[in-house]
């Protein structure tokens, strides 16, 4: 498990990212893997990206997320949504429990040319046996290292105007929601939504030709993650702090 010290308090970023799981109460079993998410508080409360909803019915299905403590001690906790930014692709969910390790938001300036990491449960899987009907869940957090390449205001597919961070490693299944911290401390600079593939340059390009009637052109493209900005996340927490 990845460590970060700061200030001599180790601390470990699965205690603090969750896997978001949608759960079936009717047939006592969990059902999917919808995003991830990270606590933001010792309250319960964590982040994540909203657009990992999009398909949740909770007349069907409730959420559930499993995190993992110092020790190895897998936790599986029911959760609910309790906000939804109207502007940007964020949401607040909140577990029944107190004393969570958690993250700090940053406002530091961003470094394009210094390490950034995320830990996320892109390579988690859920396996029912139909013959026995026994369920395995494989819990399997991912850690990711790139840099920054870039900020900018984006306005597709965002409905407003967003500060994006781009980064350079992909955002797969499963990710969205994920913090983007710094690499040597647990101060979150944005979250992790999804990946665009930029084309590379016609030099990457090859085309084959057969004569006059047949012609194969292959394009290569580089897949880049997107974050939204710490300046959002903040905005949205203050938000969450004058809901009544």
């Amino acid at each position: 498990m990845n460590q970060l010290e700061d200030k001599k308090i180790i601390y470990y970023p699965t205690e603090s990212v969750t896997a978001i799981m949608t759960y079936s109460d009717r047939e006592k079993r969990r059902t999917g893997v919808l995003g991830t998410g990270f606590f933001i508080n010792a309250n319960g409360v964590l982040l994540t990206a909203k657009h990992i909803f999009d398909g949740y019915d909770e007349n069907k299905e409730s959420l559930l997320v499993m995190f993992v403590d110092r020790n190895e001690k897998v936790y599986n906790v029911k959760t609910k949504i309790i906000h939804k930014s109207k502007k940007y692709d964020i949401a607040a969910l909140k577990i029944n429990a107190t004393n969570n390790a958690c993250f700090k938001i940053s406002n530091r300036k961003l470094l394009n040319n210094s390490d950034y990491m995320t830990v996320e449960f892109s390579r988690m899987s859920i396996n029912r046996n139909d013959s026995t009907g026994i369920q395995t869940t494989f819990f399997n957090p991912s850690c990711r290292k790139g840099n920054i390449i870039t900020t900018y205001i984006s306005e597709y597919p965002e409905s407003e105007p967003t500060k994006i961070i781009e980064v350079s490693f992909p955002v797969l299944q499963g990710a969205s929601g994920a913090p983007l911290f710094e690499f040597d401390s647990p101060n979150v600079v944005g979250m992790i939504t999804y990946s665009i593939g930029y084309e590379l340059t016609p030099a990457q390009t090859t085309i084959i030709h057969d004569g006059d009637h047949y012609s194969e052109e292959t394009k290569y493209f580089l897949p880049v993650g997107r974050a939204i900005h710490f300046e959002h996340l903040i905005e949205f927490i203050d938000e969450l702090k004058n809901l009544k």
